[in-house]
């Protein structure tokens, strides 16, 4: 096991484990109940090409009190090509990179939906 302050995945879902969320929002106990599932991108190449490419993040937002799952703005978001993953004042903070490709809401069918 190992600790990263910054993480970029690739084919990442967005995962909420239902049971375990209404429970923390019952009790008012944090527990680990959400995450992402995908691959992380080891190659620096890849990873500065990503960061520093065309397309500008979209931040990605959770919070169990007030969402049942991922949002992007206001949109549940099931899928997403790329996600980079950092810590700012102790909170983590996810933000979505790519051109729409591999993106899904829960909402939409159409894998190349990139409105925001």
């Amino acid at each position: 096991m190992f600790h990263a302050h910054n993480l970029l995945m690739r084919n990442v879902k967005f995962i909420v484990n239902e049971k375990t969320r209404l429970k923390v929002v019952q009790l008012g106990q944090k527990a680990v109940h959400a995450g992402l599932r995908g691959e992380i991108e080891t190659d620096p190449e890849m990873v500065k090409n990503i960061l520093d490419g065309p397309c500008n993040p979209i931040p990605v937002y959770y919070n169990p009190y007030e969402l049942d799952r991922f949002v992007m703005g206001v949109r549940p978001v099931l899928t997403a090509p790329w996600v980079y993953m950092t810590s700012e004042s102790n909170k983590p903070k996810l933000r979505v990179y790519g051109d729409g490709r591999g993106l899904k809401y829960e909402d939409s069918h159409d894998p190349y939906a990139w409105n925001h």
